[in-house]
């Protein structure tokens, strides 16, 4: 990705649904939320449980980027929180759930990693070394956790239309979106937060009941490079 100005986008939380279904015509998903990131509290315990309902579904969404820097520039306390937040979240947030889904008689885990994490991206080494990883998390705990009804999967967002694209950065005038440009894109737009709900509500549901361990890119082509132009007429 282009390079962006400094700022660190908000931390949004993982989300363990109860055993009530997704709407799927809606998007509509209850969930009780947790946060690996900042709280250390105990797991899913048998009274939550029973106050909220089973657990089937956990979004492992959050995540944060680090200021641009080159990897000697790179303050070990920013590379720290970043694997912190991104990966060790991940990780706990796996942990805390998984027992509440086995007792549940299985359920989805997805992880959001990012396009960065397919590749390398300069300025951005803690951000893109915390994605690759979740990629091989969301792999390992597919494996440990398949015979016992838990799919696990990853979608890995391109450039999407939220506040933290379009508003402008802490330090900056100007919006990050400014400097994603779209137009090279086989799609050319932006990625919607309703494109990436879309996948997860299917990612989530019994129709994608023989899908683990896969990672899915939505971003409108970015990764592909310069799409074919068409002539003026």
């Amino acid at each position: 990705m282009p390079k962006a100005p400094t700022s660190s986008s908000p931390t949004s939380t993982p989300s363990v649904a109860p055993a009530s279904p997704p709407n799927w015509e809606t998007g509509r998903v209850s969930s009780a939320s947790t946060c690996p990131g900042r709280s250390r509290g105990p797991p899913p315990s048998a009274e939550t449980e029973k106050a909220f309902g089973a657990l089937t579904i956990l979004v492992n969404n959050a995540g944060v980027q680090n200021p641009p820097a080159l990897i000697e520039s790179t303050d070990p306390a920013t590379w720290a929180r970043i694997l912190d937040i991104n990966l060790t979240g991940t990780f706990l947030g796996i942990k805390a759930a998984a027992p509440a889904l086995r007792r549940a008689g299985g359920g989805v885990i997805v992880n959001i990693g990012s396009t960065m994490g397919i590749g390398g991206t300069a300025f951005y080494a803690p951000y893109v070394a915390s994605k690759w990883a979740v990629r091989g998390l969301t792999q390992t705990a597919a494996l440990e956790l398949g015979r016992d009804n838990i799919r696990v999967n990853a979608i890995h967002p391109g450039v999407v239309a939220t506040p933290f694209i379009t508003e402008p950065a802490a330090g900056s005038d100007a919006p990050i979106a400014d400097f994603y440009s779209p137009e090279p894109f086989a799609v050319p737009r932006l990625g919607q937060p309703a494109d990436i709900t879309a996948l997860l509500l299917f990612l989530t549901s019994p129709h994608a009941a023989f899908i683990t361990g896969a990672e899915y890119v939505i971003d409108g082509g970015l990764l592909l490079g310069p799409a074919l132009q068409k002539e003026a007429a």
